[in-house]
């Protein structure tokens, strides 16, 4: 059972008021992305928004398209060219959800640019997101190996593009083994942090949860670290309300562990954060 989630929708209306005035945080943290999603979830008392429809959609002719996918990479030029031909563009001023939970997994998505978030919420709007999608990934690879409904909510960050493949297109794909071999290997590693996440919600104090993000979110020794776009989709993704979140990012700065910057933080002191969670 997913922990209880903490992020109230009320809180996620854009603010611009600090917490505490010595180490004031930087302004994205107080814009929420996620207002206008939920507004049109919510307001409909959970019923299905209408989605764009994407099957008379021209489909994508620019090759280039499916050339950072790591995915497809080295697969069949046929296979490839049939994906090509049959892709569907999400419309680029269209929904900011792509599908429900509980939705028929009907397609595939390609994420070309941005992030796809998964998330779920409770009836009352409050919002915990399980994970999210880069760029050259797949999400919703599940229905390719059985067709369940969808499991999470799929939210796209303002300047995410993405393109669907349909169901009715799966055929070729189903039938190549490598393509879905890495589909299983996605799968497995979507379990591994899945349950990554759930051990860091459920048995982690926050500052030790929080130490834990930051130093997963380091790429190598590069001690930068690109914060989500503001304050909100970071303490979903933690499982804390927001002035929590913003009470223990001013204290790891005035302790000399991290500082604060416009898209993100410097780590100053690793070890020390290291510490923090072999300790919780």
């Amino acid at each position: 059972m997913l922990p209880p989630m903490s992020v109230d929708q009320t809180s996620l209306a854009p603010k611009q008021s600090h917490i505490g005035t010595t180490f004031p945080l930087p302004g994205y943290f107080h814009h929420s992305f996620f207002t206008q999603c939920q507004r049109q979830r919510f307001s409909l008392g959970g019923r299905i928004v209408k989605q764009p429809c994407t099957e008379n959609m021209p489909a994508l002719i620019n090759g280039r398209t499916l050339c950072n996918i790591p995915i497809l990479a080295d697969l069949p030029a046929s296979l490839l060219a049939h994906i090509e031909r049959h892709l569907s563009p999400w419309p680029e001023h269209g929904n900011r959800l792509l599908f429900f939970k509980g939705d028929p997994g009907d397609f595939v998505a390609f994420v070309h640019c941005g992030r796809v978030y998964k998330t779920l919420h409770e009836p009352g709007g409050r919002e915990l997101i399980l994970g999210h999608s880069l760029p050259g990934e797949l999400i919703g690879e599940n229905t390719l190996v059985r067709a369940h409904r969808r499991s999470f909510t799929a939210q796209l960050s303002p300047d995410c593009r993405v393109s669907l493949l349909h169901r009715q297109y799966f055929a070729p794909l189903l039938a190549n083994a490598d393509f879905m071999e890495r589909i299983h290997e996605q799968l497995c590693r979507n379990v591994h942090q899945l349950s990554d996440f759930i051990e860091s919600a459920c048995l982690y104090r926050l500052e030790a949860r929080l130490a834990r993000h930051l130093l997963n979110r380091m790429q190598g020794n590069d001690l930068e670290v690109r914060l989500p776009e503001n304050q909100s989709i970071l303490a979903a993704m933690l499982n804390v309300s927001r002035p929590r979140l913003n009470s223990s990012l001013q204290k790891m700065q005035r302790d000399g562990l991290i500082r604060l910057h416009e898209h993100g933080v410097t780590i100053e002191k690793p070890e020390q954060l290291r510490t923090i969670v072999n300790a919780n």
